[in-house]
């Protein structure tokens, strides 16, 4: 506002940073992200130091100021109604008929068992144990510096037995004889990896890909 730049101190700009937190974006109805956050932090950051280096004040207030983590309570997720799944697998089947959406037995897996992204992209054929009806969740496909590696599960309760349902064993069904084709056509080039969701020469899918 109208205050001085000499005059303003670190509890205030910490005082902006929880009302930033707690304020609704237009449009959407949401609490402004952290990501917002960091950027208006990182705008005042610079402004402030250009002051320090023009010598209008002699400390930085924004140094040391983080953003405000929102309580985990307010995140809450939604899910689709009988009509939206039923509807959002009829196109899934109609766009993986026709070859346009390739990890559309990904999607369809998430929306069936309820499963992270991260649990879905790293699931291997090991964890598929098609004899007891059950997908194995043991671990799950992160990114490290922009590349997807396997590693442990978000909690240790994450570590579960899922059923599959009729149409998800189906529908894994035909996609390990699809890979299987695909495996015998790369030849010497196809990596193994056991990802149930691989691309087309048997690497892991980038999580972001089925974003």
């Amino acid at each position: 506002g109208k205050v001085r730049l000499r005059e303003v101190r670190p509890a205030q700009i910490k005082d902006l940073m929880v009302k930033l937190s707690e304020q609704v974006m237009q449009g959407h109805g949401k609490m402004m992200a952290p990501r917002t956050q960091s950027k208006v932090l990182t705008r005042l950051r610079s402004l402030f130091r250009e002051a320090v280096s023009d010598q209008i004040i002699y400390v930085n207030p924004v140094e040391g100021v983080r953003k405000v983590k929102a309580p985990s309570s307010e995140a809450v997720g939604t899910v689709l109604d009988f009509g939206q799944a039923a509807r959002f697998q009829e196109m899934g089947q109609a766009l993986y008929g026709a070859d346009l959406c390739r990890l559309w037995p990904a999607l369809f897996t998430a929306v069936s068992v309820g499963l992270r992204r991260g649990e879905v992209m790293g699931l291997t054929w090991q964890h598929v144990d098609f004899k007891n009806g059950v997908l194995q969740i043991r671990q799950q496909l992160k990114v490290e510096h922009g590349k997807p590696v396997l590693g442990t599960l978000k909690t240790p309760h994450s570590r579960r037995d899922v059923y599959i349902p009729e149409s998800l064993r189906v529908l894994l069904l035909g996609l390990r004889e699809r890979q299987e084709a695909e495996r015998v056509a790369m030849g010497s080039a196809w990596r193994e990896t056991g990802a149930v969701f691989a691309t087309a020469d048997g690497g892991w899918t980038h999580p972001a890909n089925l974003t």
